[in-house]
């Protein structure tokens, strides 16, 4: 299935039901996470309105390499960057603790959701 136009096809019939489920669900069952997180971040430039998928979702599908995957994401440019710890902390929330396996300390001082010059940062399990 190429995804990529699959998707666009979605989002120009304003995402139908069953078939964005169906969508969902073939993309969180694919073993290509690097494809899935492409259309996640493409989902989310879009405005609130237009979004129709809810990727996240089905990223828990690829269990400890879509964490991991996700960690590797972190130190690309501050949009990539931020749209990953988003997806990492709804994937982490989504997997069961015994599919993850390490904590790692994770800062997250330079995102723009954090104007303070204090630095948050927190252990994110994987």
């Amino acid at each position: 299935m190429d995804f990529l136009r699959e998707y666009k096809l979605l989002k120009k019939q304003h995402f139908p039901i069953a078939e964005t489920l169906r969508f969902g669900r073939a993309l969180g069952e694919n073993n290509d996470i690097n494809v899935h997180f492409e259309i996640y971040c493409l989902d989310m430039q879009s405005p609130p309105q237009e979004r129709g998928l809810m990727i996240y979702e089905s990223f828990s599908d690829h269990g400890r390499k879509g964490g991991d995957y996700l960690l590797t994401r972190l130190s690309d440019d501050d949009n990539i960057a931020s749209l990953a710890a988003y997806l990492l902390a709804s994937w982490r929330a989504s997997v069961p603790a015994s599919s993850r396996r390490r904590k790692i300390p994770v800062s997250l001082g330079h995102y723009h959701a954090f104007p303070s010059p204090m630095t948050p940062r927190f252990d994110a399990e994987v």
